[in-house]
């Protein structure tokens, strides 16, 4: 079976507004890599959707396009304001739903779109594409947002691709309650990209995570539960990352990137109250000035889990106290872990054992493990 088909459903008028979709399936088109990003679902630029129950399924490219296609399109019309709950993208090559800014009155890496909100959505089986060159590879991925939130959505099997990726300039952005399992990456299954001011990565679940090494340019990255890069003022508030084949939280700093008129400082981040074990790393910092504190920890598999990039050290947790004043409050104690068909996340911690439901709400159960 095969398709040359592009796209099931996109409106014929560009910039087409205020629609809403419901309980529909959009299958199997044959659309190619980004960008543009032109999905099998596309609101065309359009802004103020409300897609809800729908599922897109088996794209070879993208899933869902709910932006501007791409960075160098230039309009004055609104952006955002899309509702997307309770939907699923499965089975997408490169990206399940995606949706780029474009230029507008100022430069596209200054430009942002407005309150979006992706909901209780399930992303399975993504990114069977091995082409993460491109930087496109992810479930859902989303530029420039401001007044947005990421929450409760469920997250497994991508196999070349991070989990969720918030891209560039994001403010005020809320990644809340999120699961997301099974991934392989160079980056991140949470990747927070060049961004400041008021972005809190709170109450997720990132359970087994794998570097996508690429013998091609010899990388060796990836692996990671919660990456962020270039970024600055960054909170990361009782996550529960388990099995990263490389840190549960690296803040990595690797060139200066200008949004919204400055730069990222590698300053400023917040990491607290989160339960990592099983990692190679528990936590990589930029930089020394950033508050630390109250985590707790498990096994690592390396013996100097916690790590500074500037200088160059690595630490156990007597050394991080005593060099830098970080986690005086922190706890290491004995962590076991074991998913049950993906629904159930049985957590021991020291004598206490934790059953996580992943199909329900997770934040008060996180909250109930620090009552």
């Amino acid at each position: 079976e095969f398709t040359a088909r592009e796209q099931c459903f996109c409106p014929e008028e560009k910039y087409f507004s205020y629609l809403y979709l419901k309980n529909l399936t959009f299958t199997k088109g044959g659309n190619g890599f980004p960008p543009p990003q032109r999905g099998v679902l596309s609101t065309n630029c359009g802004h103020h959707w409300l897609i809800e129950d729908c599922r897109v399924l088996h794209a070879n490219g993208v899933g869902a396009d709910i932006g501007f296609q791409c960075p160098n399109r230039y309009s004055l019309e609104p952006r955002g304001g899309h509702i997307i709950r309770d939907s699923e993208f499965s089975h997408c090559g490169i990206v399940g739903l995606t949706g780029t800014v474009g230029n507008r009155e100022v430069h596209y890496l200054h430009a942002q779109q407005e309150d979006i909100l992706v909901e209780g959505c399930r992303f399975i089986d993504n990114c069977w594409h091995d082409f993460e060159e491109m930087w496109e590879n992810s479930a859902l991925k989303l530029h420039h947002l401001n007044n947005s939130v990421f929450a409760g959505n469920f997250v497994s099997g991508t196999e070349y691709g991070c989990g969720i990726w918030a891209d560039a300039h994001n403010t005020n952005l809320l990644i809340q309650g999120n699961v997301v399992l099974h991934t392989k990456h160079q980056y991140g299954s949470i990747f927070v990209e060049a961004s400041k001011d008021d972005v809190l990565v709170t109450h997720n679940i990132v359970v087994d995570t794998k570097k996508n090494i690429d013998p091609r340019e010899k990388l060796d990255e990836g692996g990671n539960g919660i990456y962020t890069q270039t970024c600055e003022d960054i909170k990361t508030v009782r996550n529960i990352l388990l099995g990263c084949e490389n840190n549960g939280i690296v803040h990595h700093y690797v060139e200066p990137f200008c949004g919204g008129g400055t730069g990222q400082s590698a300053r400023l981040f917040t990491i607290s109250q989160n339960i990592i074990s099983d990692c190679a790393h528990w936590i990589t910092l930029p930089e020394e000035h950033n508050t630390v504190d109250e985590n707790i920890y498990g096994t690592s598999r390396e013996v100097a889990p916690l790590r500074m990039l500037l200088p160059v050290s690595w630490h156990d947790l007597k050394h991080w106290q005593k060099n830098f004043g970080f986690d005086l409050k922190a706890q290491q104690v004995e962590i076991s872990y074991k998913l049950e068909v993906n629904k159930i996340l049985s957590l021991t911690l020291g004598e206490k054992t934790y059953a996580i439901d992943l199909t329900a709400d997770i934040v008060p159960q996180i909250d109930n493990i620090f009552a």
